[in-house]
């Protein structure tokens, strides 16, 4: 009973139910009331008949009672009978014959209850009737009586008023009976009862929340239903206060309201009222209110008929969370999204797409998005691809130019998705971009970078080839050269062959370098890994440029600690190149001074070693902008044709990637006009040959009387190296510039004084 029809939720078809139960109930109160008419007219027609009998005499004078009310029927419209004080049959008018089906002949001399009385209601028929003939008075009452018709025998309900009958001396001699058939009145009512009843238990097991109360407030029906989602029983609740005990904050007051709304007939529906449940929790209910009358049509109370939308208001919350972080998410994405309705008017524009088009969002609601912010070129495709979004084809992966706010041109990579409502049906269309405009540079510089790889490759496979053609004609040359100057030459002959064997190998140095690099380039360059004395290589280096530093008179010197192990597993010749690379620079760019190259061991691990080189010199020095492009390929400090010095721009290229391929680096530290420290390291692979330091090879202290060594020499950088050498003799160093400053020292008793003379450059050259 609880449950609704297709179509109808079951707390609106409770609702409608009680909207029943009370027009069915009003309907019940307007037929009982005509019932009570009729008794009372009833009531007024026995008293007539009673006076009417009082006036025609009794039954001893009249025995067969043939007064005009029993003899014409017509004058009395009821049916109506009278019985002897046996209660048999005396007379019967023509009205009880229409009602009743017998006839005032059938029925005289009968026994009322034998006859036309049923057979379950005879004996309290018979006391009825009985306590009247003892001069009771009697109220109306209903019996059930046999009736004859056309159909046969049949029961019908009868109303039924008694009087007695009385002879002059007042004796009792019988019964005057007035009746009304009420059979289809009793089962109206009966059925209206059923009606109620079923009603009644429609409200207590709805499938719905309903509650009423009184004119005070106060519970008054709560059925099964709102006991169940509340956890408090009707018999807990009835006679609270449902808006102090049950109803929530903040939503009392106004609850209260409207109920008293409702004892005014002001109904109200759709109302959410929070109610309080045995737990402490909160159920929502929606709830409409109506109006509870009582019979005579006045309000007596309220009834909430109501649903519970506890779940679907978590959902509804729920709901406006996911939306309101959606909106979020859509607003703050890294990514522009743009929507647009039917008509293609934008309708989103998120943050992203007011970044990438600096168009706000206010500025673009409503406009046309493909006429107001796509170029002409594309405007076209993109109205196609938008038109087919609408009809319910999607699109992805379409590429599109978005004109911005300053005319510039941003690339979009677009995915169009149909947007429809609740229904299905289209409305509109949202896109999910992705700005590809750095991509698209990043794409069209790649391509070029491979255009310029594929020439570079072309151009170093070209280099390679050229060296290698080159260097057999240059080899052979050489060669013939050299023969030339073994012969016996005139001056003028000599100074020729040897600008042609300088030039020569300047030549064969330069393809040399286009080689290395070119393998560099194609990864082909190994290194090779061999024992060898770092010590020897770097002195062998500086032994190969120092005459040429001696050609510019420059000091060139060079210092390793000497009791440091030096001998290492790596590549010697690559080292070498290096630093010759490195000390020819120097060299190259130093007018006055000296070049200084010093060796120190870093960082050392159980199988390897790291060493840091520095060539310092007094020359040029470079600028800083200068250094930012000292390691390029074929770039140098001074590019112009007006520059001093030559070179490639190779050497310091490949000398630094030589260094990386040794797991070093390289670097540069000058100011303009105040010389240059180059700097690289390289890991070696510690030896596995044992390597015996054999220097000092005896202890200078211990070998007779104290020496001291004066060391004479005029350059700072010499004189400090050559002290530090002595000291690692454990020999006690006086420094002096000349042998004039070495003559003056005061002697001392008992110490040899050793002299070490480190002529200048300048001197050499003079020959002093």
């Amino acid at each position: 009973r609880g449950q609704g029809r297709q179509g109808v939720t079951p707390w609106r078809m409770v609702e409608g139910g009680m909207e029943a139960m009370t027009k069915e109930i009003e309907h019940l109160r307007q037929q009982n009331e005509a019932l009570q008419g009729s008794v009372t007219s009833l009531r007024k027609e026995l008293d007539v008949l009673r006076s009417r009998e009082g006036g025609q005499g009794t039954a001893s004078e009249h025995p067969g009672m043939e007064s005009p009310l029993y003899m014409n029927g017509r004058e009395f419209p009821l049916p109506c009978w009278c019985v002897d004080a046996n209660l048999k049959f005396l007379s019967w008018n023509e009205r009880s014959c229409e009602q009743m089906g017998y006839t005032d002949s059938n029925a005289k001399g009968k026994s009322m209850l034998d006859w036309v009385v049923g057979l379950d209601t005879r004996p309290s028929v018979q006391d009825v009737l009985e306590r009247c003939m003892g001069g009771e008075d009697v109220e109306l009452f209903e019996v059930v009586m046999h009736t004859a018709g056309a159909a046969g025998f049949s029961e019908e309900m009868v109303a039924i008023a008694p009087t007695p009958k009385r002879d002059k001396s007042g004796k009792i001699v019988g019964l005057v009976v007035v009746g009304r058939v009420v059979t289809s009145r009793v089962a109206m009512m009966q059925e209206k009862i059923r009606v109620a009843q079923e009603l009644q238990i429609l409200f207590e097991t709805a499938n719905a929340p309903i509650f009423g109360v009184d004119k005070d407030g106060l519970v008054n029906e709560w059925n099964e239903k709102v006991a169940s989602i509340t956890g408090y029983s009707k018999d807990e609740v009835v006679g609270l206060d449902l808006c102090d005990a049950l109803v929530a904050e903040p939503a009392r007051e106004s609850i209260r309201t409207v109920c008293n709304e409702g004892l005014r007939g002001i109904l109200t529906s759709n109302l959410e009222c929070p109610i309080k449940t045995k737990n402490n929790r909160i159920v929502i209910v929606l709830i409409a209110l109506s109006t509870r009358r009582d019979v005579t049509g006045n309000p007596v109370g309220v009834v909430a008929v109501g649903q519970d939308i506890t779940d679907h208001k978590r959902a509804e919350i729920e709901r406006s969370r996911v939306y309101e972080e959606l909106a979020n998410f859509i607003d703050t994405a890294n990514a522009p999204i743009f929507g647009i309705d039917a008509s293609g008017l934008v309708n989103e524009w998120n943050n992203k797409a007011a970044e990438i088009t600096g168009f706000g969002r206010e500025e673009v609601l409503g406009k046309d998005l493909v006429e107001a912010y796509i170029r002409d070129d594309y405007r076209e495709k993109v109205r196609e691809v938008l038109m087919e979004a609408l009809a319910g084809e999607e699109a992805s992966n379409f590429e599109f130019p978005l004109f911005t706010k300053d005319n510039r041109r941003v690339e979009v990579l677009l995915n169009a998705t149909t947007r429809r409502d609740v229904t299905g049906a289209i409305v509109g269309v949202i896109g999910v971009g992705q700005d590809i405009t750095e991509k698209r540079r990043l794409m069209e510089q790649e391509a070029l970078l491979l255009q310029a790889q594929a020439a570079n490759d072309a151009k170093s496979q070209f280099l390679a080839t050229m060296s290698h053609e080159m260097r057999t004609p240059l080899n052979v040359i050489m060669g013939m050269n050299q023969l030339v100057m073994d012969t016996e030459l005139t001056a003028e002959q000599r100074k020729f062959t040897e600008q042609i064997k300088t030039s020569a190998e300047s030549l064969l140095f330069l393809i040399n370098d286009i080689l290395d690099l070119t393998k560099i380039e194609a990864g082909k360059l190994e290194l090779v890994s061999i024992d060898f004395d770092l010590r020897q290589v770097m002195e062998e280096a500086v032994d190969s440029v120092a005459s040429k530093a001696l050609q510019k008179g420059l000091e060139i010197c060079s210092y390793l600690k000497p009791t440091i192990h030096t001998q290492v597993v790596g590549d010697p010749d690559r080292l070498r190149q290096i630093f010759l690379n490195l000390l020819s620079n120097s060299i190259k760019f130093t007018d006055v001074g000296q070049v200084y190259i010093l060796v120190e061991p870093e960082e050392a691990t159980a199988t390897h070693e790291t060493f840091r080189f520095k060539v310092y010199d007094s020359g040029i020095g470079i600028s800083e902008e200068g250094q930012k492009k000292l390691f390029s390929r074929f770039s140098q400090v001074d590019s112009s044709t007006t520059r001093i010095y030559g070179g490639t721009g190779l050497g310091l290229a490949i000398s630094k990637q030589f260094s990386e391929l040794m797991d070093g680096s390289m670097g540069v530290q000058s100011d303009v006009g105040s010389g240059s420290l180059f700097w690289f390291t390289a890991v070696f692979r510690k030896s596995a040959i044992p390597q015996e330091v054999q220097f000092p090879p005896f202890d200078i202290r211990s070998a007779g009387p104290k020496v001291e060594a004066v060391v004479v020499t005029k350059n700072e950088t010499l004189r400090n190296s050559v002290v530090r050498y002595l000291e690692a003799l454990q020999v006690v160093a006086t420094c002096v510039a000349d042998i004039d400053g070495a003559a003056k020292l005061p002697k001392t008793d008992g110490v040899y004084r050793v002299l070490v003379a480190c002529p200048s450059v300048e001197a050499m050259v003079k020959g002093g």
